[in-house]
């Protein structure tokens, strides 16, 4: 594969969704330039909100998503904090592409996360559950294996974004 800064639209539309995130994650450095990225995802104009970082939200070229944002500071030269996947996915597609995760329950918010700490620029991946799962806690009790080869229902809960972080 490309090096980063070499990389296409064309050859990230070609690659399986494991291999395109783990692209990402091997390669994303904490440098990364904002309007690079902005041009690697997509041709049309974005969306720009500021709650507390700036999010550019773009429309991507590639359609397994409905929309990726970028979280960048302004203030510190527009440096890149995360990029967040908008598609839909299962907690069955999320242990191919990863793995084993970390599962921590936030009250406060009523979510659960699940999180991967990654060993590159990439400090995390995670995505979220807006509830409290129950037979999720079960699970971090479990191998890998035995969640692939378990038919449960559980395996087949849906997210709705996928965030890697500096």
């Amino acid at each position: 594969m490309k090096s980063f800064d070499k990389i296409t639209k064309e050859d990230l539309l070609g690659l399986p969704l494991k291999s395109y995130f783990n692209y990402f994650a091997n390669n994303l450095k904490k440098e990364v330039n904002l309007e690079f990225l902005t041009i690697l995802f997509t041709e049309l104009q974005f969306k720009e909100k500021k709650p507390y970082l700036t999010r550019r939200k773009l429309l991507p070229n590639d359609k397994r998503f409905k929309e990726i944002e970028i979280v960048y500071d302004k203030k510190s030269n527009n440096k890149v904090m995360a990029i967040v996947w908008d598609f839909q996915f299962t907690l069955r597609e999320l242990l191919n592409l990863f793995g084993t995760p970390v599962i921590e329950y936030e009250p406060y918010s009523n979510t659960t996360y699940f999180k991967y700490i990654m060993k590159s620029d990439i400090k995390f991946v995670k995505t979220g559950h807006q509830e409290h799962l129950n037979d999720i806690i079960n699970l971090k009790k479990l191998e890998l294996v035995d969640i692939l080869s378990n038919n449960n229902r559980i395996l087949d809960i849906e997210f709705t974004f996928l965030q890697m972080g500096f």
